[in-house]
């Protein structure tokens, strides 16, 4: 008789294993990426409005993906907006997630407290001088 019977150990590799399970997307929103453009972030620190040039990585209708050289505390209001030849309004969101890059600098995570303005969402996806195929201007107040 096998020792490791008596012990309590198993003899052989259990017959059936379960299967991993593919990663699931937790997110809302596709992720997409954007044109380059400058923003910028502001938010409010003991009332002093704080306010630092920030560069976009990528965006969704739910939030954002930004660096820039500073930035409030997780869970923090945020506001954005983009600027160049052509201003947005600010967005508001929070700040969900951040780290230190090498650079020094902070990759902030932000979701939008409200869905991502459409003016907002077409100048950073596409930016201006874009051909657009479709003249049927979108409802800018709804984000479907």
């Amino acid at each position: 008789m096998d020792s490791r019977r008596l012990t309590g150990h198993a003899t052989h590799e259990p017959a059936y294993r379960p299967r991993l399970l593919e990663p699931v997307e937790r997110r809302l929103h596709e992720r997409r990426d954007v044109v380059p453009n400058q923003a910028w972030i502001g938010w409010r620190h003991h009332s002093i409005w704080h306010e630092v040039p920030a560069s976009l990585l990528n965006l969704s209708a739910g939030g954002l993906l930004l660096v820039s050289r500073g930035s409030p505390l997780n869970g923090d209001i945020i506001w954005t907006c983009l600027d160049g030849t052509h201003r947005t309004d600010w967005v508001e969101g929070v700040v969900a997630a951040q780290q230190s890059l090498p650079s020094g600098e902070r990759e902030v995570r932000v979701k939008f407290v409200e869905i991502c303005p459409y003016a907002f969402y077409d100048l950073a996806i596409y930016g201006r001088g874009r051909l657009r195929t479709d003249f049927n201007e979108p409802n800018t107040d709804l984000w479907i």
